[in-house]
């Protein structure tokens, strides 16, 4: 899987951080806060694409990853109730020890960017858990890979 990235570096105090995004937004993809509960709706375009940038986190040491997807549409016409809130992903490997506090401070001195491609030949497979009745399951797979199923109606709930 190729997967073309933006790559900015920004500073906080005496450490340089590298932050990456994605170059393509993540349109089908929305991270829910409900109440500290949180819950990811993504397609599958977006589950790859997020598996590869995970994969890039977990290796690279002084990286953060970044996904914007507070904005996105969500799979509800509208959140479904108060103390609901979208958000946006960042990943990045353990080591780091990045107060996620620091996020929106690091994020306004991000400097210019850079693209790039990271990635291989090689198939992504990533696994995932999804909740849903057999009924909407076998609905799902039978419609996989028609056109327009990403704006049929959210079958989670089923």
């Amino acid at each position: 899987m190729k997967l073309p990235i933006i790559i900015h570096r920004a500073r906080l105090g005496s450490a340089e951080f590298t932050v990456i995004r994605p170059a393509r937004p993540l349109t089908h993809a929305a991270l829910i806060d409900h109440d500290r509960h949180l819950n990811a709706y993504l397609d599958q375009d977006a589950a790859q694409q997020i598996g590869g940038l995970r994969e890039l986190a977990a290796s690279s040491p002084r990286a953060l990853v970044h996904l914007p997807m507070r904005s996105n549409p969500t799979p509800f016409r509208n959140l479904p109730e108060a103390g609901t809130r979208q958000l946006d992903l960042v990943l990045l490997h353990h080591s780091l020890q990045f107060a996620p506090s620091r996020w929106k401070e690091l994020r306004g001195r991000l400097g210019p960017d850079r693209g790039a491609v990271i990635g291989s030949d090689t198939v992504f497979s990533w696994g995932v858990w999804v909740s849903l009745s057999c009924e909407n399951f076998v609905r799902a797979a039978d419609r996989w890979d028609a056109a327009g199923r990403e704006a049929e109606e959210p079958s989670l709930a089923g």
